[in-house]
Formats: structure tokens, C-alpha cells, sequence
């Protein structure tokens, strides 16, 4: 006779069916949790993202993880529109294929690709059992919770998007577990010329670090003339005056 704790394992593992809630609701996916989900109301983001007319854009989603965010973005750009999906983690990556092929969508590439300000291969550390958390700007000096992962082959995305051969953005998201300076920085050619609206996830170690990075990302963002809003209080963000380190930043060229 199967345990009370089996049938709770058994439920809760991870396993093929549709997104309950969330950006994905409806869609299907390899990796979902068998438990029940309570409903609750959209986050900031959710509604931050949900707010914008992406029909007929380009997206590129840098940090797509297993595609929750590809997904979106293909419903809202629709026919007319793509997605680029940056995923560099070989797990993570297949999961992200496999959520596309299971949906049946068609409008969306992904490419197997770190992106960061230079070319080459950059040590990678993780959260054991997380792959979500995959970082190419946080050790275990800067953490101990994480550990050596693979190197991952890492390129700015004006290198990426022309051998490639990729369509110009549109519109950008950035999760990319504290690298989010470095891909501004190997992105500012299709930035300057381009010009796409950003949305940022932001990340840092403790409560210094996430202000020390929110800072850079700022001084950046604005040296390449974007206004930078904060999506949970939708403050004016100011490098050396409002910068929080916190929460995410939608990026409009001004």
C-alpha cells in the first residue's frame, strides 16, 4: 500500500501538465508541480508586462529559463511577431525546447547562449537543485549556498544578434541572475541604434551589492539616454539619486 508521504511525493513532483497560473497560465509544460495552487493576484510584474502592446514585435527574452516569459511573448506578439529566447544552461535549455514543441508554438527561437560583455567561457555557479539561479557574476565567495557549475559559453548580444543573424528588438527582458550590467554593456550597439524598450529583473548579493549593481545598471541605462521606471512604485529611477536595488525596471528610450 502506497504511503500518505508517497502520494504527496508522487503529486508534487515535477511532471508534464497546464500552467495554472502566472504569465504561461494555459499553456502546457514538462515541469510542472502536481500540487494545487492557490489563486492570487498578479504581481507587478505580471501586470507591468501584461500592460504593454507587443503585437507584431521582435522580443528577445535573455534569461528564458524553461520559457514561462518565451511563451507570453509569443501569445502577445502573435503571427506577426517573434521571440528570441536566450537560455544557456543545458538542462534548462532542453526544458525550454520541450515546452515550446509541446504548445506547438512556432514563433519563437532559441539559442543556447550566455550573453555578457565579452566573448568566451565564464565559470558558472548555482543553488544546488536550482538551475533557475545559474550565474555567471556570483560565486561561492560572494554566496555559499552556491557551487561550480559548467563553464557556459558566454558573447554580447551585438556580436550574437549578427552572427545569428537575429531580427532587431523590439523589446527586451533581462533576467539574468546578476549579470544584468554585462549584457547592457555587450548590447549597446543595437541600443544605441535600435533603440528597444527594457524590462529588468534585478539581482544582487545582500542589501549592498543589489544597490551597488542597481547603480551601475542605472549610470548605464542613462549614459545610453533611457528612462529608467521602477515597476513596483513607478518612481522616476536617477543614478546617484533613486536607484533601487530591488524588484524589476521597465526601460523606455528617451
Amino acid at each position: 500500500m502506497t504511503s500518505g508521504v508517497e502520494q504527496w511525493i508522487r503529486r508534487a513532483w515535477p511532471r508534464p501538465g497546464t500552467v495554472r497560473s502566472g504569465l504561461a497560465a494555459g499553456f502546457r509544460s514538462c515541469d510542472c508541480l502536481g500540487l494545487p495552487r492557490r489563486r492570487r493576484p498578479p504581481t507587478a510584474e505580471e501586470t507591468a508586462l501584461r500592460s504593454l502592446d507587443l503585437a507584431g514585435c521582435t522580443v528577445y527574452d535573455i534569461g528564458a529559463n524553461v520559457g514561462t516569459f518565451s511563451l507570453f511573448f509569443a501569445r502577445q506578439a502573435g503571427g506577426a511577431g517573434q521571440v528570441v529566447a536566450f537560455e544557456p544552461v543545458e538542462e534548462t535549455y532542453r526544458k525550454l525546447v520541450a515546452n515550446l514543441r509541446i504548445n506547438g508554438v512556432v514563433n519563437v527561437r532559441a539559442l543556447r547562449l550566455a550573453l555578457g560583455a565579452a566573448r568566451g567561457q565564464r565559470a558558472a555557479y548555482a543553488v544546488a537543485g536550482a538551475a533557475g539561479t545559474t550565474s555567471i557574476a556570483t560565486s561561492a565567495c560572494a554566496d555559499c549556498r552556491y557551487r561550480a557549475t559548467a563553464a557556459l559559453e558566454t558573447a554580447p548580444l551585438d556580436e550574437a544578434a549578427a552572427l545569428h543573424s537575429l531580427p532587431p528588438p523590439d523589446f527586451m527582458k533581462i533576467d539574468v541572475e546578476g549579470a544584468e550590467h554585462e549584457v547592457i554593456q555587450g548590447a549597446e550597439g543595437l541600443l544605441r541604434s535600435v533603440r528597444p524598450a527594457i524590462f529588468v529583473e534585478l539581482h544582487g548579493q545582500g542589501a549592498d551589492g543589489k544597490a551597488d549593481a542597481a547603480e551601475r545598471l542605472a549610470e548605464a541605462l542613462a549614459r545610453l539616454r533611457y528612462a529608467i521606471y521602477h515597476v513596483e512604485t513607478g518612481a522616476r529611477v536617477r543614478p546617484g539619486v533613486f536607484a533601487p536595488g530591488i524588484g524589476h525596471w521597465l526601460c523606455r528610450p528617451s
